[in-house]
């Protein structure tokens, strides 16, 4: 990782270049104020950096821990109760990935209007569907057999099915 004081340094000896064009009694103050600039976006942009490495850190260690998951699955429980390992793997991948969704229908709010997330309190609720009504974004309308029988009658559907084949 480069060291953000090293460039910071760099940055305020470019900068300094360019003082001379300040009248010298506000020259620091400019230099100063540049100076406090390119070290927030320093900052910003080290710390965006290290949240991309931390989610990409995250991918390897899951994959990393999956593989040995299934190699310790397929081989150790091969056999057990009468199943073969490849079975036992998908049992385990589906009681591991079951909870996910569930979690997500409750837990994630879809639309301000048919949300079933019952921990968002009534105010920010209310928030919410302001601020989708502020920019016309309205209820959604069920489907209908009407709307249904539209699309299935909407000949870019099977243009771009059969294009795409």
């Amino acid at each position: 990782m480069v060291d953000s004081d090293l460039l910071f340094r760099r940055r305020a000896q470019r900068q300094d270049r360019f003082r001379t064009s300040i009248p010298s009694r506000h020259a620091g103050v400019a230099l100063r104020r540049r100076r406090a600039d390119a070290h927030g976006e320093l900052v910003y942009a080290t710390r965006a950096r290290q949240a991309h490495c931390y989610i990409l850190l995250r991918v390897i260690w899951a994959s990393m821990f999956s593989g040995y998951l299934q190699a310790a699955i397929y081989s150790g429980m091969n056999g057990t109760a009468g199943l073969a390992g490849w079975r036992w793997l998908f049992i385990f991948c589906g009681i591991i990935s079951i909870w996910g969704p569930v979690w997500g229908y409750y837990a994630i709010p879809d639309n301000p209007h048919t949300t079933h997330a019952r921990w968002m309190p009534k105010e920010e609720l209310e928030m919410h569907v302001a601020r989708m009504n502020k920019i016309d974004r309205r209820k959604p309308v069920p489907l209908t057999l009407k709307k249904l029988k539209a699309i299935a009658t909407h000949w870019p559907l099977y243009v771009f099915t059969f294009a795409l084949m």
